[in-house]
């Protein structure tokens, strides 16, 4: 890409992608937005409906509709088209339709020029990402999915209405699918800088155990139940993709728990396909990752930030082909480098079923 422009195409211009353009335009998070949609009148008629908004707002970003060939000087590509999530599917169920769609849509997109950065956010977005890299030949700092940074901002959300707490003043984060199998990493938790391990120590009556597993539970399961009574989620999601956005576009150095190639520590950790990681102290097998598990465990060390470089040496061994949600630092690069925590033993346990998870939709997408 000759020179850097801030410069974004959203592909799919349904709810998801409609949210997302309104919020970052609104922003100011670029200075041009392009919609494109194959349904061509959709995204016209978002596209005029945001510059009427604009009209009011004093904005002066550049909005139009576009075709393919537009995102060849684009930084940013986000992609939100997919088969439509019914109620009671999980986002794994949409991934043969959802393979279709990119099967036409990223050869266009290279086909103009494009060598910016994609963002991905149609589900399934782990297998989705990986299939986009797979599809596009870019660089795997290159391609992003949205992965558990809105199962992290719903995390967040539960805890601090149970400690009745703003949710800026929580830290909490999930890792692995950005579905059922995702870990929350309560080993890593605070509140105001205090760990929530100290919180349960200090004060049971407002925090325990059994309110943390509740707290993953919904965070868990909230994308489906407001799927359910609305058709879709839409307003989380797009505020999600308008900060990866200006993350990039303003090089942030940013972290977010994004899907990403697994490198490093993580990729040792998924590796162990097994999943034997047992507690040591107690002597029995991990639980679910949506448990608690923040005492008297075992710890994998790992290497604290992992450079870019890294990711780049290490992302041709076959062990480590697969996307997942783990936390990174986004800049004008993209994925600069990944954060490694130390996890606990029932962590790792966890993550490792949830890459695990992921390998297995991979390897059957694959076979057909």
């Amino acid at each position: 890409m000759s020179g850097f422009q801030r410069k974004v195409a959203v592909v799919g211009c349904g709810n998801v992608g409609a949210m997302a353009a309104c919020q970052m335009v609104m922003a100011g998070i670029c200075d041009e937005m392009v919609l494109i949609d194959r349904n061509s009148d959709l995204a016209w008629a978002q596209a005029e409906d945001l510059g009427h908004a604009l009209a009011v707002t004093g904005s002066h970003v550049k909005v139009s509709q576009g075709e393919y060939e537009a995102c060849r000087d684009a930084a940013v590509v986000v992609l939100t088209a997919s088969a439509p999530q019914t109620p009671g599917s999980s986002r794994l169920d949409q991934i043969h339709k959802t393979k279709a769609v990119m099967d036409h849509i990223i050869p266009s997109i290279m086909d103009s020029g494009f060598s910016g950065i994609f963002l991905v956010v149609s589900n399934p977005v782990d297998i989705m990402a990986d299939y986009v890299q797979h599809l596009s030949g870019l660089p795997a700092a290159r391609v992003i999915g949205s992965g558990t940074v809105l199962d992290s901002a719903r995390l967040r959300f539960y805890l601090a209405r149970q400690m009745k707490l703003d949710p800026h003043s929580v830290q909490a984060v999930c890792i692995g699918e950005h579905g059922n199998s995702q870990v929350a990493l309560w080993s890593v938790a605070s509140a105001g800088g205090k760990a929530i391990a100290d919180i349960l120590k200090d004060n049971q009556k407002r925090l325990d155990e059994d309110m943390l597993w509740e707290t993953a539970r919904k965070a868990r399961e909230s994308g489906n139940q407001i799927m359910e009574k609305k058709g879709s989620t839409s307003f989380g999601i797009a505020a999600v993709i308008a900060q990866i956005v200006k993350a990039i576009l303003m090089d942030e150095n940013k972290i977010f728990p994004v899907s990403a190639r697994l490198a490093g520590n993580y990729a040792q950790m998924a590796g162990n396909a097994a999943g034997s990681c047992f507690d040591e102290a107690m002597g029995k097998e991990v639980r679910d990752g949506s448990g608690v598990a923040l005492q008297g465990k075992v710890q994998r060390k790992g290497e604290g930030f992992m450079q870019k470089d890294s990711m780049d040496r290490e992302e041709n061994r076959e062990e480590e082909e697969i996307y997942a949600g783990i936390p990174a630092v986004i800049n004008r690069e993209g994925i600069q480098e990944l954060v490694e925590y130390h996890l606990t033993c029932d962590e790792t346990g966890a993550f490792v079923r949830s890459v695990e998870v992921l390998r297995q939709v991979k390897e059957k997408l694959e076979e057909e």
